[in-house]
């Protein structure tokens, strides 16, 4: 009799978490042509954390109606040109309309890159989902390294390699909050709604796992910035315990 109460016991148990995981909201991870190894890898880890249903795409996605199900898409870091040219319009034009009809968006790097109407400085196609223009903050950067970033109300060392400004020079748009600065006061992170959708883009690494920073040979001295990406996430799609 135990035996049996034991095993509906564990029948039970396995059902609720069968369940429980299919109600986590689905995020579209992007791991095509232009995404790191270790950009992508670490996107999908803060997306796991802020308690989403990772599902990973690349650029050879054609059934867009895997967007109906969504409710976050994360852009990673790497190459946004590279990105922009695998994707071409009508995978940009997707996400775009995806976001504008009520989609979160969250960008690292790369990310932010393509977020702009033309990736950085160049005549690429972006997705237009902010304002302002993208162009690359430390034109001397070499390898991966720390930097200090005013986060909020706090200073926090974040990975950094090869990440975008945001100049909003002439940008007037009330949902726009400025979320992070480099250390020359430039902007490093924004939110801002784009249509019924919500954008969270920083030109740092705070997605960075501890085994990147490890490969990368590099000290984060306060510990893992992923809560940030947390934030950044659960507020793209509206968490209501998430004020920003």
């Amino acid at each position: 009799m135990k035996k049996i109460i034991f095993v509906f016991s564990m029948l039970v148990s396995f059902s609720v978490a069968t369940q429980a995981f299919a109600e986590q909201p689905i995020a579209l991870v992007y791991n095509g042509p232009g995404a790191c190894l270790n950009c992508w890898t670490s996107a999908a880890q803060s997306a796991r954390l802020a308690g989403f249903k990772v599902k990973i795409v690349n650029a050879r996605l054609r059934d867009y109606s895997i967007f109906n199900q969504a409710k976050l898409w994360v852009q990673p870091g790497g190459n946004s040109r590279a990105a922009s040219k695998a994707m071409g319009s009508k995978m940009l034009s997707a996400i775009r309309n995806f976001v504008f009809s009520g989609g979160g968006y969250v960008g690292f790097c790369a990310g932010a890159f393509l977020s702009t109407e033309r990736v950085g400085t160049t005549k690429l196609e972006g997705l237009g989902i902010i304002p302002g223009r993208t162009e690359l903050w430390d034109k001397a950067d070499g390898r991966g390294r720390m930097i200090d970033i005013a986060w909020e109300n706090d200073v926090r060392s974040i990975y950094y390699h090869g990440g975008p400004f945001i100049d909003l020079n002439g940008v007037s748009e009330p949902s726009l909050r400025i979320t992070s600065r480099y250390d020359d006061g430039s902007t490093n992170g924004l939110t801002v709604n784009y249509g019924a959708g919500r954008v969270a883009v920083t030109g740092a690494h705070p997605e960075a796992s501890k085994i990147w920073k490890a490969m990368k040979l590099v000290r984060d001295r306060d510990g893992s910035d992923q809560p940030l990406v947390v934030k950044m996430m659960k507020w793209a799609v509206k968490d209501s315990d998430i004020q920003w």
